[in-house]
């Protein structure tokens, strides 16, 4: 019977040993506020884990694994044990990718310790709904004060850029090439949050933050593209893409890197003073009527497998007007225009009109002059009736007479016509007309005669006057 109790004895007495043996854990986290929405490597904040047993060697081997919650880690960090010792710990990678381990192992040395993970860094792009981030955590060997497994390690995700913007696009002539006005336009690029920018100098980064300005198109040839080597602050620094143009990869692109702190207080800009825009109009040519925009991103960007760290992903703010190709325009001025219908006795009047595309002209050298350049295009005309109605015709839907090609007028050729026959090309067009006509021309060097006559007894002609300048504030001329 005794020796049954002192078996008995034996076993309670290592079960003891054994349930006291295992360490009780509270769980602390300090949670970063905001880490940026395209971020494929955002911190995360630390967890530590302090043991409340008061007496003894009190941890066991054991394990415990913190689940990111869908957030695949990019960055493992690092596991700290401070304090006088107690327990060696070894930070892996847990059998997901959105898991790590702690492996814990007692050293005999004493209970005064605990274990802080720090520097994990998880993937957030592509899922801005992964904020409020809390782990969950779960222990083999030892123990986790109930209610505290779910410890938030990150507040809210943001956009990393707020906002893009730009001043006034530089306008180049698509048939000259030349500039037209100012040759720079200023770009500004506004933080999405008032940490987004940062200089990373800790454990894990081996690259800095940069900023990446795409241009949505080739540049056209004789165009250049210069962006400034520093933005206004001085704290970001050109380090790809100074000079862009014609030869430049697809898509140009111009790099900046943080250099400097930025200040984590406020909201900061990035702002480029001057991107510069120069044209050779002799090794250019005739340019599509279109513009070239830029956009800006956080960056390194992330391709495939890469350990750049921070990285993000291709996420375009903006798309700003760099440069704005027009094509110039010839504008014609009938003064007076009149045409009626067949009515018993009354004659009838009508007015006929040439226009002319005269860029084919052999210029200087045959003339004393320097020669257009050769373009064809297309004409509008506007008929402003003196009863207040307006009426459009567009050249495409005129009778061209052999004349036009696909609506178009080709340098050298010269369009004649009716009035009455303009408005039979226009729905709803009336039999009296009495007003003037403006003609639009898709070209430049235009320029036109006119005629009212009734065909019979009277004919009464005027060149055509070629409007220039602002009409809204400049006194006109007979600029023919």
């Amino acid at each position: 019977m005794k020796t049954k109790l002192l078996v008995a004895a034996v076993m309670f007495l290592c079960f003891t040993v054994a349930a006291f043996a295992q360490a009780t854990y509270t769980v602390g986290s300090t949670p970063v506020t905001t880490v940026v929405e395209s971020g494929y490597t955002e911190r995360t904040g630390d967890i530590t884990f302090t043991p409340v047993n008061a007496a003894g060697y009190l941890t066991t081997t054991g394990t415990i694994t913190i689940d990111y919650n869908d957030s695949p880690i990019t960055y493992l960090g690092a596991v700290v044990v401070t304090g006088t010792g107690g327990v060696d710990a070894e930070l892996v990678a847990g059998d997901e990718p959105d898991q790590l381990v702690i492996l814990i192992e007692p050293n005999g040395s004493s209970d005064d310790y605990n274990i802080r993970v720090t520097g994990v860094r998880v993937q957030v792009a592509g899922d801005p709904g992964v904020a409020p981030l809390n782990v969950e955590i779960t222990s083999v060997g030892n123990l986790i004060v109930a209610g505290q497994t779910n410890p938030r390690v990150l507040n809210a995700v943001h956009a990393g850029l707020a906002s893009f913007t730009g001043t006034t696009p530089v306008r180049i002539n698509a048939v000259t090439g030349l500039i037209d006005g100012t040759s720079g336009v200023q770009l500004t690029a506004v933080e999405g949050f008032r940490s987004a920018f940062a200089l990373f100098s800790e454990t894990g980064y081996n690259a800095q933050q940069q900023l990446k300005i795409v241009l949505d198109r080739a540049i056209p040839t004789g165009i250049t593209v210069y962006f400034p080597g520093t933005d206004s602050s001085g704290l970001w620094a050109l380090v790809s893409g100074g000079t862009l143009n014609s030869s430049s990869t697809f898509p140009p692109t111009a790099v900046y890197q943080l250099t400097a702190d930025t200040d984590v207080t406020s909201v900061e800009e990035f702002e480029l003073i001057s991107v510069t825009i120069a044209a050779d109009p002799a090794s250019g040519g005739a340019y599509a009527d279109t513009t070239l925009n830029a956009s800006i991103s956080l960056a390194a960007t992330h391709y495939g497998g890469s350990t750049t760290i921070p990285r993000y992903a291709y996420v375009p703010v903006g798309l700003v007007p760099l440069i704005s190709f027009y094509h110039p325009t010839t504008t014609l001025l009938i003064p007076y225009a009149y045409t009626n219908p067949p009515f018993e006795d009354d004659p009838v009047y009508d007015t006929a009109f040439a226009i002319s595309n005269t860029t084919s002209d052999p210029g200087f050298g045959v003339m004393g002059f320097e020669g257009a350049v050769v373009q064809s295009g297309t004409f509008s005309i506007y008929m402003y009736d003196s009863t207040g109605d307006v009426y459009v015709a567009e050249s495409a839907d005129l009778d061209d007479k052999g004349v036009l090609v696909n609506g178009a007028l080709p340098a050298g050729a010269t369009y004649s016509g009716l009035l009455s026959q303009v408005l039979d090309a226009v729905t709803e067009g009336p039999d009296l007309f009495s007003g003037y006509m403006f003609i639009v021309c898709q070209f430049t060097n235009a320029h036109g005669e006119f005629f009212i006559t009734d065909f019979n007894y009277f004919t009464h002609g005027a060149l055509m006057e070629v409007i220039t300048g602002d009409r809204n504030v400049s006194a006109e001329g007979l600029d023919n």
